[in-house]
């Protein structure tokens, strides 16, 4: 792949994470946090694929800070977790975002 390749493809990439995040810095960390935290090909295909799935849910920004902050104690494998397996009901009633905080889920 020729650098400017790999530099367009960064740059898709970055403005991608911008808009999931809305420019909030707490969503922004939990994204470097959980990139840095893939340990392999598959855990970076399973935080895409659930980012992914959050984006569609408009589980972005200061949504998806809640979820890993207040939901998940940032806890970065357990925030993957609930974005990939649990049902988009309870992902929202987790988040709780008329209350301005997330309902822990039980460890």
């Amino acid at each position: 792949m020729n650098n400017e390749m790999n530099n367009e493809m960064k740059g898709k990439a970055i403005k991608k994470l911008m808009e999931i995040s809305g420019g909030n810095p707490g969503c922004l960390m939990f994204i470097a946090a959980a990139t840095a935290d893939a340990k392999n090909e598959r855990d970076f295909l399973r935080l895409t694929a659930g980012l992914t799935r959050m984006e569609a849910l408009q589980v972005v920004g200061d949504k998806l800070y809640m979820l890993w902050n207040d939901c998940c104690g940032r806890n970065v494998r357990k925030t993957i977790d609930v974005m990939m397996d649990n049902s988009t009901v309870n992902i929202i009633e987790h988040i709780n975002y008329s209350k301005g905080r997330g309902i822990p889920y039980e460890p």
